[in-house]
């Protein structure tokens, strides 16, 4: 869904990012202080975003994102109250929602 929003804003980048952890250091590996948020504001596919299994960002909550620490074949469907919120209300959204409405 993020990366169908970014396209048709005409943002999404297609080539593969090298690395979207570099900026963490040590934390990424959950040595030391967390000092720094991860990052999920790459305009890149959602596959190359980063999972840290111990700091998820909270949209995974509100799409019932599998526990990234064990192996899922299939996830239930749900479809809840705070997922039409976050479509409402997130800046990611409502970025590609204003650049969807300058491109036309």
């Amino acid at each position: 869904m993020r990366d169908a929003m970014l396209s048709a804003a005409g943002q999404l980048d297609l080539k593969p990012l090298e690395s979207t952890v570099s900026y963490l250091g040590d934390q990424a590996t959950a040595v030391g202080a967390n000092k720094n948020r991860r990052r999920t504001d790459f305009l890149n596919r959602s596959v190359y975003l980063p999972v840290i299994r111990n700091d998820l960002p909270e949209v995974f909550d509100v799409f019932d994102f599998t526990n990234p620490q064990t192996c899922t074949g299939m996830r239930p469907e749900t479809m809840v109250a705070t997922q039409g919120l976050f479509m409402l209300n997130d800046p990611s959204v409502m970025a590609a929602a204003e650049a969807l409405a300058t491109t036309t």
